[in-house]
């Protein structure tokens, strides 16, 4: 990570800030998202894929924002079993990986870039059964 990681964010993030006419999500809805540059422990974008990351719509509060939980494509260590911290997206050939829980937040539809897939109503409910159950 280098100082000019957050600088070139900081510039992405001005532009977002003022972009009209953001897109609108659905619940179950996997979106390309500019999340940024992380801090710490948080999960960001790759700088290599302009900050960008998949990310799990869970329920839109309002037109504007919704919340959601990032998606990475493996999990803690890098291993791909069963970990309470993430819950694998099975049955889904467009999005292979797992959803960060402990990532879960509030997401702006300004940050939204493009639709990727609509998952299961049943994947869905189990990825915020697994949320609730770790909040």
């Amino acid at each position: 990570m280098s100082f000019s990681d957050f600088d070139e964010w900081n510039r992405q993030k001005k532009l977002l800030d003022v972009r009209q006419n953001a897109p609108h999500c659905k619940r179950g809805e996997v979106w390309l998202c500019n999340i940024g540059r992380n801090v710490g422990y948080e999960m960001g974008g790759s700088v290599e894929n302009v900050f960008t990351r998949l990310v799990l719509v869970i329920k839109v509060m309002s037109e504007n924002t919704f919340w959601g939980l990032p998606i990475t494509s493996a999990n803690k260590d890098g291993r791909k079993d069963n970990h309470p911290l993430y819950y694998e997206i099975e049955g889904t050939p467009e999005i292979l990986g797992f959803v960060a829980l402990s990532q879960f937040r509030l997401f702006d539809t300004k940050r939204l870039i493009r639709l990727k897939v609509r998952l299961d109503k049943k994947i869905v409910d189990n990825a915020i059964k697994r949320l609730k159950e770790l909040l």
